[in-house]
């Protein structure tokens, strides 16, 4: 396990990696699981798939992370996604934007 890795029980987590991209995108579907039942689905899950997109596709950067936890098996189970955002003047706050 690397310096920039955590072991959680049976998980590592770790920062996410390129060749993790298809495998966090197949999650992106079961994050649409209990929105309200008047939007349209398909509607849900392409916005949501569009947003993980737009995480794992950006450069990594001091202002956004994300994170992969894998089985031992290394198996990803699960990501994580957390950035920075300014709230103003001289303010900032962490977001998650994705758990899963």
């Amino acid at each position: 396990m690397g310096r920039d890795s955590l072991m959680l029980m049976d998980f590592v987590i770790r920062p996410y990696e390129a060749s993790d991209r298809d495998v966090v995108l197949r999650f992106t579907p079961r994050i649409s699981e209990g929105v309200a039942p008047w939007l349209d689905h398909d509607d849900v899950v392409g916005a949501f798939v569009g947003f993980a997109e737009h995480d794992v596709d950006r450069p990594a950067s001091d202002e956004a992370v994300v994170l992969v936890a894998e089985s031992s098996q290394g198996d990803v189970a699960g990501f994580a996604t957390a950035q920075v955002q300014s709230t103003g003047p001289g303010s900032v706050r962490s977001t998650s934007g994705w758990l899963r």
